[in-house]
């Protein structure tokens, strides 16, 4: 399975709470954007997070504004997408 987090506070939550270990020790594929990241600020949080980065367990991509378009366009159209709050989740290949 993958999972893009498409908002920071379930990173921020998973940092909080002590989980993000729990997490990537599921073995699901996780990733999210740069901009994503960006919204991470407080320094333990961010501490946290970035470990997870540096150890290539949370795949971070920098995307255009025409490659944001092209994903929000997928996601609507999409039926073997779950899509959660601040989730998209599909099977993997």
């Amino acid at each position: 399975m993958r999972v893009a987090v498409k908002d920071a506070c379930l990173l921020i939550d998973l940092a909080n709470g002590g989980l993000l270990e729990a997490w990537f020790q599921l073995g699901i594929e996780t990733c999210t954007t740069d901009l994503v990241l960006r919204q991470v600020k407080a320094d333990n949080q961010w501490q946290a997070v970035k470990a997870f980065v540096d150890a290539s367990l949370l795949l971070v991509h920098s995307l255009s504004g025409n490659e944001l378009l092209k994903i929000h366009t997928i996601t609507l159209t999409s039926q073997s997408v779950l899509k959660t709050g601040q989730l998209f989740i599909w099977p993997s290949n």
